[in-house]
């Protein structure tokens, strides 16, 4: 962790993956897409070198800024190559064995235990500072058998399609949420939502999730 100071004197820590310094991120994605160059054509004359350095340089060029995203209503910004990849390496290793899991319950679910299934939508709140936590959360969550992700409302709001009790407890605990968080080098507290506090009505209240359209998002939640 880096530390600044704050405009009083006093030091504050920075996380060093929300910095966007452009000319170091350029570096970093001139070097991946050598690297991706040279494993792919397996070509090393000093022509074909040639050619993989001039593409790889104008394809940085074009594909720099959109590689840099923000965070609603943030004004931090992430560059999606910084990541942890050791823990992004476990945490992978980590979801293809419960596609496993999940896949054989399914299977078990479907063909001999059909009583258990219930369909059904659960909502919870699991708020990253990193959007593209967010965006690996819902695919991991929709790849897995049993689970989809139906919508993201903002604050970090999921909702997912169950098909099983069993499959939302298996969400309901966090496990999953907060393995992404730690692959991110974040730490978040998962809530379990039934009803959220809608501040933007004349007359604030709780609003019922499960009533809640998917085609009309409240801004608010």
């Amino acid at each position: 962790m880096q530390t600044g100071h704050r405009k009083d004197g006093s030091r504050v820590k920075k996380d060093r993956k929300l910095q966007s310094n452009q000319i170091i991120n350029w570096i970093q994605f001139i070097v991946l897409l050598l690297a991706l160059w040279f494993i792919l054509s397996g070509i090393f004359e000093l022509k074909f070198i040639a050619y993989g350095v001039c593409t790889c340089l104008i394809i940085s060029f074009i594909c720099l800024n959109h590689l840099t995203i923000k965070k609603k209503h943030s004004s931090a910004e992430y560059f999606i190559l910084h990541l942890y990849w050791p823990r992004l390496i476990v945490y992978f290793l980590w979801l293809f064995k419960e596609i496993i899991n999940a896949a054989l319950y399914v299977s078990k679910v479907v063909l001999f235990q059909r009583d258990k299934l219930d369909p059904h939508i659960i909502w919870f709140r699991a708020d990253y500072k990193n959007p593209v936590a967010s965006v690996l959360l819902a695919n991991s969550i929709t790849i897995t058998p049993g689970t989809v992700t139906v919508d993201i409302l903002p604050g970090g709001i999921f909702a997912v399609h169950a098909l099983t009790d069993e499959l939302a407890e298996g969400l309901a605990d966090g496990g999953m949420q907060k393995k992404v968080a730690k692959a991110f080098g974040e730490n978040i507290e998962v809530v379990n939502l039934e009803y959220v506090y809608d501040e933007s009505l004349a007359e604030p209240k709780y609003t019922r999730l499960k009533k809640t359209k998917f085609s009309g998002r409240a801004k608010s939640l």
